[in-house]
């Protein structure tokens, strides 16, 4: 048997909206009393089980802002701990290495030069192993050769220095008389003064040498202690490539890429074949050792 409200008119016709508004009151009712217990215990914005409903448009906006909100929250958390378990980045080379193969090459191509043999082109007056007193200070000549020559020849290789190409080649014959290096006095002034100043120069003009193996970073060094660091100009095109090449995070294979930068330097020399063997070694060696 029907309950009496059942059988009312209204209620025959109307039963399905009835229930509906009944079970729609009831959910928000439970919703609210279980979100008020949540916000009581964490003082928080929680997700549950909302039922977004027309009649509700306020409710409805707050629900979204809250969900919102919180996916905020999550990703900003997720995104903190990735970049705290990030190892730490390492620190800029001061100066670059210089493996025992690249060290061999530039010693062999340097040679050790007395005063009196100046190389050819835009060099100044070079002594022991491509100390070259056409780039160097007076303080930087006392320092390395000192204790290594006599007053004599001391006073007249000052006269040499910031002297280069014609300049150079003018004083040459004041240079005759000056006493003979040893290779043991070339070899301590290259260690001691000459190798520690180009390395920290190749540093400062190629960042990022890190990603390179000591012996390819010694390649880099012999590149600039013969062609000095300069980058810019027509003639120099190969060389700012490289500082290119080295921080593009786009080019994976970076020790081929500036081996044949190298390489393409020998157009510059095409009656020098000392200068093209030497470019053909290094971009030989920049290639066979692998990071």
């Amino acid at each position: 048997m029907r309950p009496p409200y059942r059988c009312h008119p209204y209620w025959m016709r109307h039963h399905r909206r009835i229930r509906r508004a009944y079970h729609q009151r009831i959910n928000w009712l439970w919703w609210d009393q279980w979100k008020h217990q949540l916000d009581a215990k964490t003082q928080t914005a929680h997700l549950g089980r909302v039922r977004f409903r027309v009649q509700y448009p306020d409710r409805q906006i707050t629900s979204l802002c809250q969900a919102l909100i919180s996916g905020i929250n999550f990703m900003w958390d997720f995104l903190s701990s990735l970049i705290g378990r990030r190892p730490p980045a390492k620190p800029a080379l001061s100066v670059a290495e210089c493996g025992p193969r690249a060290l061999a090459l530039i010693l062999e191509f340097e040679g050790i030069d007395q005063p009196w043999q100046r190389p050819p082109g835009d060099s100044g007056i070079t002594i022991g192993v491509g100390f070259d007193l056409g780039y160097c200070t007076k303080e930087e000549l006392e320092e390395a050769w000192g204790r290594h020559l006599d007053a004599q020849t001391m006073l007249r290789l000052r006269s040499a220095i910031g002297k280069t190409g014609r300049d150079a080649a003018l004083i040459e014959r004041n240079i005759l008389g000056c006493q003979r290096i040893t290779k043991p006095a070339a070899y301590e002034v290259f260690e001691r003064c000459t190798l520690p100043k180009w390395r920290a120069i190749t540093a400062s003009t190629y960042t990022g040498l890190e990603v390179l193996t000591p012996d390819q970073q010694g390649v880099l060094v012999s590149l600039i202690f013969n062609r000095g660091p300069s980058l810019f100009g027509p003639r120099r095109r190969e060389m700012a490539n490289i500082r290119d090449i080295i921080t593009s995070p786009f080019i994976k294979n970076k020790p081929d890429s500036i081996a044949d930068q190298i390489l393409s330097m020998s157009r510059l020399w095409p009656d020098i074949p000392g200068l093209q063997r030497r470019r053909l070694r290094e971009s030989n060696l920049m290639k066979s050792e692998t990071p």
